[in-house]
């Protein structure tokens, strides 16, 4: 077993005792009182602001998150066959086995998508919420063929009647829909924990105000929670605002539709709002295969090649329809170029741009530039995407890691940049094993000072070093000088770096030139 998965099976380990955590925790907190949807958000609140305390970008506030919807279940449901005693050691064993069951499903879905990202569903809207459905389902089929269960999860009294009162549930859920979008736009630039945690916050809302309407605030309430599910769906996912609209209506449709069947099962709001959105990806895969009907693949992109869109406004709903265009022409069978981490399209809003010249200047102010391995030069074109031009990458040539190609760096200077193999340095950098980032009194010291030009180091705000590994071996060092002095725009560069450093490291190491 590699490194890398070393460090998954032990991240896998909290995964299981986050979301056992946030299960057993909502139930408790239910059964003290509490509104379940207000239960299930102040947990996940609890736990988000806790992972953002200790800068932990694990996710762990996520597993929290979906073991609280499976301690949404019904206290029915869980206290097989007494119902009406719940401070019991046999309610705390129900709990548990509740709890075990989701976060196993919650683990297995981590493995899913470590190991086959492309069938877990990642960017979808209710997908947590679908695995704890599915768990407590689990549970709930457990209970009545081993403990003979006669609670029922249907109410047929629902499937047969009609109140029409329960059509504000569809405004409930669009609502809440682009309000959490709008919030999760919001904290784009910062971590999936202080995402989580404005998301669980949007939940709490309506958890406090709606449910507080007599008769029907239970039902509004849920609604506007399914919807904040819905809102917490990728952009890749669902790619422009009327998607999140349509999303949050069909979920709120769902919703309805659905009153009567699978009550008390925790995670039922999660997993329509999980329906809605592969719904509203189908109805749009449709919609656009149907436009482009009888239509040949050449003409529908021909607009975008002949530089007729020159005159147009750029503005969000032109690039919206630009997209829309492309989504259709590949959808037509059309070969159309991916965005990739360096390239920048071959279709430019504005006067047509020969990015063949474009790339060639680039290239030649990079020092060795053919040097590079494949995923080294995407890197490189990553850095200039976010506005980067000062780095070196030193490789190992007999025990001193020597710059091999660097960019923004004196060619004069350049030659001071080495590191010993068996230096300090070089061990503290093995040791961590992952990027690492100085910064204001990290890059006044005398192992950088000694070696980069002074220039260099007073207009640098971060430094990031990433380490390069083949077989575990460590032979190169990329050395990145961000010269941003916003502190926001650092922060996040530092973290897209992070991002695609993950991403590329396993190419790297079948490249070592």
């Amino acid at each position: 077993m590699g490194k890398k998965d070393q460090k998954f099976g032990y991240k896998c380990i909290f995964h299981f005792l986050y979301c056992f955590l946030g299960t057993t925790a909502t139930f408790y907190a239910v059964l003290l009182g509490m509104n379940a949807i207000v239960a299930s958000s102040l947990i996940t609140i609890i736990v988000g602001f806790f992972t953002v305390i200790t800068n932990d970008e694990n996710h762990y506030s996520w597993a929290a998150f979906c073991g609280s919807f499976a301690g949404m279940a019904s206290i029915q449901l869980v206290n097989v066959g007494k119902a009406d005693s719940y401070f019991t050691l046999h309610f705390l064993m129900m709990v548990l086995i509740v709890a075990a069951i989701v976060s196993l499903m919650y683990v297995g879905g981590e493995l899913l998508s470590y190991k086959a990202p492309k069938y877990a569903f990642d960017g979808y809207g209710g997908r947590l919420g679908t695995i704890a459905f599915i768990s407590v389902l689990i549970f709930y089929l457990i209970s009545k063929s081993v403990w003979h269960s006669e609670i029922s999860i249907f109410d047929f009294h629902k499937i047969r009647t009609f109140d029409p009162w329960t059509l504000f549930m569809i405004p409930s859920s669009v609502v809440a829909a682009m309000v959490t979008m709008a919030i999760k736009n919001t904290v784009s630039s910062l971590n999936d924990n202080h995402k989580v945690v404005s998301i669980a916050t949007s939940g709490i809302i309506g958890g406090l105000l709606l449910t507080t309407i007599p008769k029907y605030g239970m039902e509004l309430g849920q609604a506007w929670y399914a919807g904040a599910f819905v809102g917490m769906s990728s952009y890749f996912i669902l790619m422009f605002k009327r998607h999140f609209f349509y999303s949050g209506l069909i979920s709120g449709i769902f919703l309805v539709l659905t009153q009567g069947l699978f009550i008390g099962i925790g995670g039922k709001l999660g997993f329509i709002s999980f329906l809605a959105v592969v719904t509203m990806k189908v109805l749009d895969k449709l919609y656009n295969k149907l436009k482009t009907l009888g239509k040949n693949e050449e003409s529908i992109i021909a607009s975008l090649q002949t530089g007729d869109i020159k005159n147009s406004a750029v503005d969000d709903d032109y690039a919206q329809k630009l997209v829309e265009s492309l989504m259709a022409a590949k959808d037509s069978g059309a070969e159309i170029p991916q965005f990739d981490l360096g390239s920048a399209g071959e279709y430019v809003i504005g006067a047509p741009t020969d990015l063949t010249t474009y790339e060639e200047e680039r290239d030649s102010s990079i020092h060795n530039f053919d040097m590079l391995s494949p995923s080294m030069k995407e890197m490189t074109m990553f850095l200039e995407n976010i506005d980067i031009k000062n780095w070196v990458y030193l490789y190992n040539l007999q025990g001193i890691y020597t710059p091999l190609a660097f960019c923004g760096i004196n060619a004069i200077h350049s030659d001071k940049i080495r590191f010993k193999e068996n230096s300090k340095f070089i061990n503290l950098i093995k040791k961590e094993n992952r990027p690492i980032a100085f910064e204001n009194e990290g890059l006044a010291q005398s192992i950088f000072f000694t070696r980069f030009d002074q220039e260099d180091l007073a207009t640098t705000t971060m430094m990031t070093i990433l380490p390069i590994y083949e077989n575990n071996e460590m032979y190169g060092l990329f050395i990145i000088m961000d010269k941003h002095t916003d502190p926001e725009t650092t922060k996040s560069n530092l973290k897209q770096i992070k991002q695609i450093y993950a991403q590329i490291a396993p190419f790297i190491e079948n490249e070592r030139i």
